[in-house]
């Protein structure tokens, strides 16, 4: 089973950036009903030419990279404040 990322995760404040995490090619977004919220979770079989990553760019002026493993479900939007 794969890590579960939410915004509260992270070790600094900051913006999120998203890296290789594509719709359709590296990652699914499943859309739940009942919360109005959506998230993403990565393919099982990622393209080697793709590596996901998430990066927050701190209010400190730095750059923390979080790669992420296949089946990794993503609860925060690319460009959010952390």
């Amino acid at each position: 089973m794969g890590s579960i990322l939410r915004t509260n995760n992270t070790e600094a404040n900051g913006t999120v950036k998203f890296q290789d995490i594509i719709v359709g090619v590296t990652a699914v977004e499943q859309f739940d009903d009942l919360t109005g919220e959506s998230r993403l979770t990565l393919n099982d079989y990622i393209p080697a030419t793709y590596k996901p990553a998430i990066t927050l760019a701190t209010d400190d002026n730095e750059v923390i990279t979080y790669s992420l493993e296949p089946k990794t479900t993503i609860f925060v939007k690319d460009s959010s404040k952390s």
